[in-house]
C-alpha cells in the first residue's frame, strides 16, 4: 500500500543481493514492518546504508524459540516452554508442562496465526498434524486477564563496551498498549491509563533493559489473573 503514496517503489526479491544493494545505496535508513523477512537481507542492506533493527535482532526476534530462548536466558519471565519437532517431542512436552497448553510454529507465525490450543491427549495428532513438518514450541496456557504490549528503542549513538549506567541509555518507551483478541487476532488496540505503576514499570523495564542487546524490543505481557505479570 506504501508503493501507491511513495515518490518511489522499489520491488524484488528479499534474497537478490544485487537489487538490495542497490535500494540501500539510495536510501538513508532501512527498517521493515515485519518480522518475516530474511535477515540475510538486513544483513546485505547494512553494507550499503544504516539498517534498523539490526540483523542479528531480526534474527533473534523472528523464531519463537530464540525469542523465548533470549528472554528467558536474560531474566525475563516467560511462560514455561518446550521445543517439539518429532511426536515424541510433543508427548514429553504434555508431560513435563501439562493441559491445557498452545501449540505454535516457531517460524512465519504472528498475530495468532500458527496456533492450536491443545485441551486433552485426544488433541495431539491433530496439533501435531498441523505444524506439517515445521519445528514447533509448546508453551503451558497462561490464565490471563488482558495482554498489554510495551514498545521500546533506543538511540543508535549507545555502545554497550562504553563505561555508561543504564539512566544514561538512550531510551524511548512508547505508552502502554492492551490487545483484544476476542473476535480475532488484534482485533482492538486500546492505550492504558489505568495500570498499576507497578505493571507500567514492570513493563516499560522489560522492554527498555532488553534494548541494549536488541536496539529495538516489542515486549508483550499478559496479566495474569491473579495479579501478576508473565
Amino acid at each position: 500500500p506504501a508503493g501507491q503514496v511513495a515518490d518511489v517503489e522499489a520491488v524484488g526479491d528479499y534474497l537478490d543481493e544485487e537489487r538490495l544493494a542497490d535500494f540501500a545505496q539510495r536510501v538513508s535508513v532501512i527498517t521493515f514492518e515485519f518480522e518475516n523477512v530474511p535477515s540475510i537481507a538486513s544483513e546485505v542492506a547494512a553494507r550499503h546504508t544504516i539498517v534498523r533493527p539490526a540483523g542479528s535482532v531480526l534474527h533473534t526476534t523472528q523464531e519463537r524459540l530464540r525469542e523465548k530462548t533470549f528472554l528467558r536466558d536474560n531474566g525475563f519471565p516467560t511462560t514455561p516452554f518446550r521445543e517439539v519437532k518429532t511426536y515424541a517431542d510433543l508427548h514429553a512436552a504434555v508431560r513435563d508442562l501439562g493441559l491445557p497448553a498452545v501449540l505454535k510454529t516457531a517460524s512465519f507465525g504472528y498475530d495468532g496465526k500458527g496456533q492450536q490450543k491443545v485441551y486433552a491427549q485426544s488433541d495431539l495428532a491433530e496439533v501435531f498434524a498441523s505444524l506439517k513438518g515445521a519445528t514447533g514450541i509448546y508453551e503451558a496456557f497462561v490464565d490471563f486477564e488482558k495482554e498489554i504490549s510495551v514498545i521500546a528503542a533506543r538511540t543508535a549513538e549507545y555502545a554497550p563496551s562504553a563505561p555508561t549506567t543504564r539512566s544514561a541509555v538512550a531510551v524511548r518507551v512508547a505508552p502502554v498498549r492492551s490487545s483484544m483478541n476476542e473476535t480475532s487476532p488484534l482485533a482492538k488496540s486500546t492505550l492504558e491509563q489505568r495500570w498499576s505503576n507497578r505493571t507500567v514499570t514492570f513493563g516499560s523495564a522489560a522492554a527498555a533493559l532488553s534494548s541494549p542487546r536488541l536496539s529495538a524490543l516489542r515486549e508483550t505481557l499478559l496479566i495474569a489473573r491473579v495479579g501478576s505479570a508473565e
